[in-house]
């Protein structure tokens, strides 16, 4: 599986693009891939998607989008866990096309020469 969060967000698996519908679905998704391997809390989902325009439903809004996200990323590699008070997903970070660019820029900054 491979997530595309430079540019246009996609996401694709073994059998070609998933879609991923609904902005804030694909918000609790990027909050997800940047903290990647680290439990986010609901109400750290709920901040960032609605910030101080938090509606009433929207804790279970969050749990709604993340049981979306399981079933359609569930036939693939990544897998999005509950952790005590929230979510994380667990993905090989080379999956996540920021992480590859990062780690190009690192490998070029240590060349002796970068040109």
């Amino acid at each position: 599986m491979e997530f595309r969060i430079l540019g246009s967000f996609e996401v694709v698996g073994t059998t070609g693009p998933l879609d991923v519908h609904g902005a804030k679905r694909r918000g609790v998704l990027a909050c997800l891939l940047v903290h990647a391997g680290q439990a986010l809390s609901t109400d750290r989902l709920v901040e960032e998607l609605w910030g101080a325009a938090r509606s009433p439903g929207a804790t279970h809004t969050v749990q709604t989008y993340i049981s979306q996200l399981r079933k359609l990323l569930r036939p693939e590699t990544a897998r999005l866990e509950t952790r005590p008070g929230g979510y994380m997903l667990d993905i090989d970070p080379s999956d996540v096309d920021a992480y590859r660019f990062e780690q190009a820029i690192n490998t070029a900054g240590a060349e002796p020469d970068p040109a």
